[in-house]
């Protein structure tokens, strides 16, 4: 089982590691098919899937902050690319809002209790991943 969830977390990574997405429909596949692999990693464990989740946000950032290129630093924290996005004027004050709450939900899911996330919760957190991973997807500035 573990070996399968490598598998799906590398997959998840190539698919993110891609050129950005120069159309709607090309953007809409790429959430797509993260959804899917997303949607894989839950059938094995929902606290698996909200940390990928959160993953998917931190991903669209990076992409957003630093470009298409592949970012080849030290990791940086996902609300520092937040806010450093909103600093650019890239995404607006709620949509950072946003980021901060689903980052502190995903330390509820993988540190608290020491359970298994409820699948139902799961299912509502990757919703708002969903929905956050579009905003900043489109946020990208015309330039």
């Amino acid at each position: 089982m573990k070996k399968f969830l490598v598998v799906i977390c590398v997959s998840l990574m190539f698919t993110y590691n891609a050129n950005a997405a120069t159309s709607k429909q090309d953007l809409q596949n790429r959430v797509d098919a993260a959804k899917l692999v997303v949607e894989q990693i839950m059938a094995l464990s929902p606290s698996a899937a909200v940390v990928e989740g959160q993953l998917l946000v931190h991903k669209a950032l990076q992409r957003l902050v630093y470009g298409d290129l592949a970012f080849q630093g030290a990791d940086v924290p996902t609300m520092s690319l937040a806010r450093s996005a909103y600093n650019r004027g890239d995404i607006r004050e709620g949509l950072v809002a946003a980021i901060e709450r689903l980052t502190y939900l995903r330390g509820l899911a993988t540190n608290y209790g020491g359970g298994e996330v409820a699948v139902d919760r799961a299912f509502d957190y990757l919703a708002l991943v969903q929905t956050v991973v579009y905003m900043i997807e489109h946020s990208r500035r015309d330039d």
